[in-house]
């Protein structure tokens, strides 16, 4: 560590030892003299002895000798105060008591500081740049879109971890709804090449006015682009109450060919979708509630997707109900679940209703606000015997309903989770009584405006039976 020729030079006057204890942190002995240069009485003034920070080993420099004193600052600022001082444990903690408190205090010079400080931050290592790229890219994984972008501006190694096409196959801007527009697309369309899942409900570039001859071209081509661009790898697609799904959009996505699920609800600008080169036949979910699809289109899909699991038809009421039914109790017979909320104008007769039996795999049946306007046979009893899967079931408004007709229900349905039997005034407190009683896994039981419930019975079953969620409010009288 020390130079020979400082020794050759007459530069070192001498050396000092001395043990330490590093148990007691203290100097044990005295100094001892280890080397002694030629000039050992030259004048005062002319030996620079280094403050005693280095309670192992002192050094005295003769600093007369000018030629060699830049290599006497280098050592004595950089080699001393980073080498030394930063490896000796004593250093960390210095009582007053000790032997080398005072030549701590003495080390005030600023270029010795400043060396300090430069030489810890050197220490560091920097963790981050050290991080192969596969580490990199399972921390990226667990950020969100506005923060992988931000990593995206780190430098050029993270922009293109950031960019990597695996961060961008399910894309949910649903959440930044307001925040979308032509420019958002622009910069995502280059990532989204591999994208299997999007969701951009609401993504209506914060308008207001939803006419089709307001909407944003570019938007609107954009999305046309990005759609043709992924119809080989799109899986799940989610369009709700986007304004810019128009026929284009709907034609384009007619011809995704490994599309699981598509949700359009509430998606009014397209009409007349023209279905003769469908390629959609892999379809699990499919949810047109609140469109202008017509029972055409509607039947062409069905057929064309022998393992549809879900279907959701809410407020379509330009809709039958029985054709649809047959539709898919001929086609789609391992449906699951079935929603039709105020779908359908009122129904001759219960018969239609009945058939929902057929459907053995049912788990979901929603028909709320479509009752039958006559009861010829108890369709509910049918529908609750066949379907031995039911978990819920919603027959809200079903107004001719009385007990004889919902006891069945209440009895047989022993899968039943959730139940909502609101606004069925003809209902008796016995319904109450014995659902809460014979269905073992409900937990949800909506009784609303049914007359005949009083709050105080109510409060007493909800005390009795404290895993079980029950909605009540009675109608003014």
């Amino acid at each position: 560590m020390l130079d020979k020729s400082w020794i050759a030079a007459n530069v070192i006057v001498r050396i000092w030892v001395a043990s330490v204890n590093y148990q007691t942190k203290k100097i044990s002995g005295k100094w001892k003299l280890l080397y002694l240069g030629p000039h050992p009485k030259a004048p005062k003034g002319l030996f620079y002895q280094f403050p005693d920070l280095i309670n192992v080993m002192r050094i005295e420099f003769n600093n007369k000798l000018g030629k060699h004193f830049p290599k006497l600052a280098h050592f004595q600022v950089v080699t001393t105060d980073l080498e030394l001082v930063l490896t000796m444990p004593l250093i960390v903690d210095i009582p007053s008591n000790h032997v080398m408190y005072n030549g701590a205090r003495r080390l005030t010079y600023k270029k010795i500081r400043k060396k300090k400080s430069e030489g810890k931050l050197k220490k560091k290592k920097n963790v981050v740049k050290t991080l192969s790229t596969e580490i990199l890219l399972k921390i990226f994984d667990y950020l969100d879109l506005v923060s992988l972008s931000r990593c995206a501006q780190v430098n050029k190694r993270w922009n293109a971890i950031a960019n990597d096409e695996s961060f961008y196959q399910e894309i949910d801007l649903k959440m930044y709804w307001n925040k979308v527009n032509s420019d958002t697309l622009s910069k995502l369309k280059k990532n989204l090449g591999r994208v299997k899942k999007l969701d951009m409900t609401w993504c209506n570039q914060d308008r207001i006015e939803f006419r089709i001859n307001n909407l944003c071209e570019d938007f609107h081509n954009l999305l046309v682009s990005i759609l043709g661009n992924t119809k080989d790898t799109l899986t799940h697609l989610c369009l709700d109450h986007n304004v810019y799904v128009t026929i284009r959009v709907v034609e384009v996505i007619a011809s995704c060919s490994n599309l699981q699920e598509l949700r359009l609800r509430n998606t009014y600008n397209w009409v007349g979708w023209k279905l003769e080169n469908l390629s959609i036949t892999k379809l699990k979910t499919l949810d047109v509630s609140m469109t202008n699809v017509t029972e055409k289109e509607l039947i062409t899909i069905l057929k064309n997707n022998p393992n549809l699991e879900h279907l959701v038809i809410d407020y379509c009421r330009q809709l039958t109900c029985g054709i649809i039914l047959d539709t898919v109790i001929t086609h789609n017979p391992n449906l699951k679940a079935w929603s039709s909320w105020d779908a359908f104008e009122d129904q001759d007769n219960s018969k239609i209703y009945a058939r929902f039996g057929e459907l053995v795999h049912l788990e979901d049946l929603d028909l709320g606000l479509c009752a039958p306007t006559t009861y010829k046979i108890h369709c509910l009893e049918i529908i609750v015997t066949k379907c031995k899967k039911l978990k819920r079931l919603i027959v809200t408004s079903w107004k001719l309903i009385k007990d004889q007709e919902m006891l069945p229900v209440v009895i047989e349905g022993k899968e039943l989770i959730q139940l909502n039997i609101a606004r069925l005034y003809k209902l008796t407190p016995l319904i109450l009584s014995v659902a809460v009683d014979s269905l073992p896994n409900l937990r949800y039981l909506n009784i609303q405006h049914c007359c005949e419930f009083s709050n105080e019975l109510v409060e007493r079953y909800i005390k009795k039976y404290p895993n079980l969620e029950i909605t009540y409010k009675a109608d003014k009288k």
